[in-house]
C-alpha cells in the first residue's frame, strides 16, 4: 500500500478522519496530490522548523475542527513547544 493508499483509506473512514497527514517527500510535484487528500506536503530537503510549524498548524486543526479531541491535540502541541525549545 502506498501512502497515497494509506490517506485515501484514512480520509474515507469516518471515524479517523481528522488526524492530521502531513507528507514529507522528494517529489516536487506531489503538493496537488496531497491537497486532494486534505493532507499537507513538504518537500525534502525541509527544515526543521518548517516540520515544526506545519505540525503545529494541523495540531490547532484538529483542536478547533474536533472538540472532543481537544485535550489530546492540546498535549501534542505542549510536546511540540517541548521539541522546538
Amino acid at each position: 500500500m502506498s501512502g497515497r493508499e494509506f490517506v485515501a483509506t484514512l480520509v474515507a473512514d469516518q471515524t479517523i478522519r481528522f488526524i492530521p497527514v502531513i507528507f514529507i517527500t522528494a517529489n516536487e510535484n506531489f503538493e496537488p496530490h496531497a491537497e486532494l487528500l486534505g493532507a499537507d506536503c513538504i518537500i525534502k530537503p525541509c527544515r526543521v522548523d518548517e516540520v515544526l510549524k506545519l505540525v503545529a498548524r494541523r495540531l490547532n486543526g484538529v483542536v478547533h475542527s474536533k472538540g472532543d479531541t481537544a485535550a489530546r491535540a492540546g498535549s501534542g502541541a505542549a510536546a511540540l513547544k517541548v521539541i522546538s525549545q
